[in-house]
This record gives C-alpha cells, structure tokens and sequence, in this order.
C-alpha cells in the first residue's frame, strides 16, 4: 500500500530538487549554448572516449531522434566530431574536441558546486547514508521499470 504521505514527500523532494538544479544550471550555464541535455551528451562522449552513438540513445533512455539532434548541435558548436567506425563502416563514433573537453571541465565544475551546496551541512556519515540509500532506491526503480517491460 502507498502511503500517501510518503508519496508526496518524494514528489515534492524529487520535484524541487529537479527544478532548482535546472535553475542553476540556466543561471551558470546562460552565457553557454547549450541545453541540460546537450550537457549531459558532452561529459559522456568526454568521459568515454570515442562513443557510438546508439549507446547515447540507450544510457539516457532517449530516442535516436532526440540523440541525433543533440549530436548535431554539438558538432556544428565544435564540441563533438563524427566519425565511421573502422571496423564497422555503418557505426558513427563520437569524440570530443578540446574545446569540447575543456567545456566538459568546466561543467563538472558547476555541478561540483552544485553538490558541495546541496550537502555542505551534512556530516560524511549522513552523505554515505544518503548516497546507499539512493543507489537502493534507483536499482528498485529500474527493477520496476524492468518487471513493467
């Protein structure tokens, strides 16, 4: 049974927390062009090196229409090349440019700061805590999501 309590605390948390990280992403990143989720596409490709593009569509559970325009801003902002894979002439791999990467660092910046002000009144015992809870409650949402397929 759903306690209805319970429900709208982690509607309320989840909503907020959503909602003011977007705020301060527009606020730190306006003199960027780029969205939350062109963002997200350059740390990734940054963080593993030469990407194939269908793994963007399936870590961030996007379709490929969304990947490919993302991808595009992306190129055509110089952040990100295109390239065929040499063993498999129909796969697209993807690779940052240094302006990408240094974008990439700058970001994790931002979202460093972000973290330091979200949990700079807990203790590490309370943040360890938080974080184990977490990773339960994500692994039995993606169970759920899964057993619903």
């Amino acid at each position: 049974m759903i306690c209805e309590k319970s429900s709208n605390f982690w509607n309320e948390f989840m909503g907020t927390l959503n909602k003011n990280m977007h705020k301060y992403l527009k606020i730190k990143l306006k003199d960027i062009e780029l969205k939350k989720e062109e963002v997200h596409f350059l740390h990734y490709i940054c963080k593993y090196e030469k990407v194939e593009q269908n793994e963007l569509t399936k870590h961030f559970h996007v379709d490929k229409s969304t990947t490919t325009r993302n991808i595009k801003l992306l190129i055509n902002q110089g952040y990100v090349i295109r390239e065929k894979d040499k063993n498999d002439h129909r796969k697209y791999l993807l690779s940052s440019t240094e302006d990408g990467k240094n974008l990439s660092n700058e970001i994790i910046k931002i979202f460093k700061q972000w973290h330091f002000e979200l949990t700079k009144n807990l203790t590490d015992g309370e943040k360890e805590q938080f974080r184990t809870i977490s990773k339960k409650i994500i692994s039995n949402s993606n169970d759920f999501l899964k057993e619903l397929s």
